[in-house]
């Protein structure tokens, strides 16, 4: 099920209680500068948008990787695949709670 409204998917992060606050905006993030799915973006700049130190962006990203939402591709640098289906997952839980 491909979710194509971005703000549905931002909403739905923002709202879940899955990620801790940091994770929730580098994934809200990673969301809004995405196209079909892959999102690029370094952790410069989600030092910038985020608010916290490279540290906490790198332990963050770990962390969001570790729990399969999004996916380190290989051989490109600063670029992640949204998990899909995770995503959907969220989507549907927040839609549920309305």
């Amino acid at each position: 099920m491909m979710i194509k409204d971005k703000d549905v998917l931002i909403a739905a992060v923002a709202n879940s209680e899955l990620y801790s606050d940091i994770q929730s905006k580098i994934l809200q993030e990673l969301i809004k500068v995405s196209i079909d799915r892959l999102a690029t973006a370094s952790a410069k700049y989600l030092q910038k948008t985020v608010g916290v130190s490279i540290a906490a962006i790198y332990t963050a990203l770990k962390a969001l990787q570790n729990n399969g939402i999004i996916i380190k591709v290989l051989n490109e640098n600063n670029t992640y695949r949204l998990n899909e289906e995770k995503l959907a997952y969220i989507v549907q839980v927040y839609q549920n709670k309305r």
